[in-house]
């Protein structure tokens, strides 16, 4: 949408009549007006309620009613350090996330199970030294592709231990079977 260029003259009388309007009016509506302004559907585009808003701002700001709109850019940001939250006594790690060690004693439990299981296997199955070696070959390249691959295998079956175990809110599967 191309809007057409408007003599200057009239952008002045227009803004005159803005100002005048804008003194006797309560600054509910005046604030009313802008919040119309922005709800439009135009503003996003660049469209004639973008400008209205912004003519409407810079007004309220030569007016003085809107003294501190903008002023937030001049503030310089600051990043603090370790020891400049240290000296002011403040605990860094209250900023990290909680460290949930849920996957973490699921991982523990599912190695535990699966040794158990190779050792009660070994026990009664007698495999001989040949087939022994080769599936631990064949293990030991399918846990190094996942890896690669980014570990995705692992995270399925972690999650899904983690569900049947610790079924939470969360959980997809019945509960029952424990």
């Amino acid at each position: 949408m191309a809007s057409a260029t408007v003599p200057v003259c009239l952008n002045r009388r227009v803004e005159q009549r803005r100002r005048t309007a804008l003194r006797a009016q309560p600054r509910c509506e005046v604030w009313a007006e802008l919040d119309s302004l922005l709800a439009k559907r135009e503003l996003a585009a660049g469209g004639e309620a973008e400008q209205a808003a912004l003519a409407l701002v810079r007004t309220l700001q030569a007016e003085g009613e809107m003294r501190r709109f903008g002023a937030g850019r001049l503030v310089p940001r600051r990043d603090y350090t370790l020891a400049d939250l240290r000296l002011h006594g403040i605990q860094a790690d209250r900023f990290l996330a909680p460290r949930d060690s849920t996957l973490e004693t699921v991982r523990t439990q599912a190695t535990a199970a699966l040794a158990l299981g190779l050792l009660a296997l070994s026990a009664t199955a007698h495999p001989d030294t040949s087939a022994v070696l080769f599936s631990g070959v064949a293990a030991t390249a399918a846990v190094v592709a996942d890896q690669v691959a980014g570990g995705k295998i692992e995270a399925v079956v972690l999650d899904f231990l983690g569900r049947m175990l610790r079924c939470g809110q969360s959980c997809m599967w019945p509960c029952n079977f424990r």
